[in-house]
């Protein structure tokens, strides 16, 4: 914490005994182990899980794929430079940067659903 004025120290009252809530101060070692395995699985879960939609979207935005699995759409693309271009070397980058944008709501999303709801 800092002081409003340089040098200066500002000091408080400590809380209320019976305001603390003591059952929450500490966590036992084998507590905290657990619970940061139970982390460390599920973020290797998700980074597991993830790598799959990533290259698959990769493949399927590379010109060559695009131009193999629909013909139609490589024509299009061929037909005007700009296109092309956009095509070979933004769309894929701006493809991975969207779904990795992804990432926090997949990752708040449950954490939304354990928020306390007030009582009406």
């Amino acid at each position: 914490m800092h002081a409003s004025i340089p040098f200066e120290l500002e000091t408080s009252l400590a809380p209320e005994p019976r305001d603390i809530v003591w059952a929450n101060i500490g966590r036992s070692t084998g507590t905290l182990r657990f619970r940061e395995a139970i982390v460390l699985g599920s973020i290797a879960l998700l980074f597991f899980f993830w790598v799959i939609p990533i290259t698959g979207l990769a493949s399927l935005l590379s010109y060559k794929e695009i131009k193999k699995t629909m013909p139609w759409l490589g024509h299009l693309i061929d037909t005007n430079e700009k296109i092309h271009a956009i095509v070979q070397n933004s769309l894929p980058s701006v493809a991975m940067i969207t779904l990795n944008a992804f990432i926090p709501f997949v990752l708040e999303g449950p954490a939304l659903s354990f928020r306390h709801k007030p009582e009406s």
